[in-house]
């Protein structure tokens, strides 16, 4: 969020990073640098932040500062922490119509889209003159297709290192695979739609489940490489593959084309400005 921030809106907001402290770093580590913060700055926490910072801490630094969100990407459902903060902000719209529906944060939500990596949008777009399918990300997180029947390049991303490893070849790839099998411990958190968000700046069309969050609702319901829960991704990606660069392509081209207008960084940025803007509003 930092780069998106300071490649778009830097004329506007400044962002930065701050590590909250272990409540293990010593006396009161967490409450110290609570009353440490910048005092006309807004604090967003995520992730492993939300769920860590002790309350004492937290209530020092909502009444330091212009305002605290809480950033609910990938956080489970059952350990959700739905009071102490300003805003609650939603990594996707099927997450924010979740929140919607809760009492105690329906008032405070607001959107907060999480972009593809901002150095995807240095690449050139992804070729479209042979077909090429590819999976990028942690295998463990997929079922792939029979590769005797569907050969498909894999490619092992599960941190940033790995990522940057696969960057320059991205836009030789035209179909990008984003079939999720659910484990135990991520059943009940809430995913932002990464991988169609990447493969939509590439310009390249995506095969990912009709319950993935938020792809119908960027995609539409009669997006053509929807697959069923129950279904079998290697039938569409086999039926991708013969209409490749057929008019069902092109539909499917022109509604990942939406998507990446969408979900651009630029778009985002202006949505974390509208944010910090409402609570610096609020403290004025």
């Amino acid at each position: 969020m930092k780069q998106i921030g300071d490649r778009f809106v830097s004329d506007r907001i400044s962002a930065d990073l701050s590590e909250l402290p272990s409540r293990k770093g010593g006396m009161a580590a967490q409450e110290r640098w609570a009353f440490n913060a910048d005092s006309d700055a807004v604090y967003i926490l995520s992730k492993k932040a939300v769920q860590s910072i002790s309350s004492p801490a937290l209530g020092i630094l909502r009444w330091k500062c212009r305002g605290v969100c809480f950033d609910h990407v990938d956080e489970p459902i059952t350990t959700r922490r739905t009071s102490g903060a300003d805003l609650h902000l939603a990594c996707s719209y099927g997450q924010l119509d979740e929140f919607s529906s809760n009492p105690t944060m329906a008032d405070n939500s607001r959107l907060l889209l999480h972009a593809a990596d901002v150095r995807i949008f240095q690449n050139t777009s992804a070729q479209h003159e042979v077909f090429r399918p590819v999976y990028v990300g942690d295998v463990r997180n997929t079922v792939l297709p029979d590769q005797s029947i569907f050969p498909m390049d894999v490619f092992e991303a599960r941190t940033t290192e790995q990522f940057s490893d696969v960057l320059a070849a991205l836009p030789t790839y035209n179909f990008h695979y984003a079939i999720r099998k659910d484990r135990d411990f991520e059943a009940a958190s809430s995913k932002p739609f990464v991988k169609g968000f990447t493969a939509a700046a590439l310009g390249a069309v995506i095969l990912t489940q009709k319950s993935t969050n938020d792809a119908a609702h960027f995609l539409g319901e009669d997006y053509p490489y929807f697959c069923l829960d129950d279904g079998n991704p290697t039938e569409v990606c086999l039926r991708a593959r013969d209409e490749f660069m057929g008019p069902v392509w092109s539909f499917a081209k022109d509604r990942m084309r939406s998507m990446a207008a969408k979900s651009h960084p630029e778009v985002i940025a202006l949505q974390l400005v509208d944010i910090v803007a409402e609570l610096q509003d609020r403290r004025v």
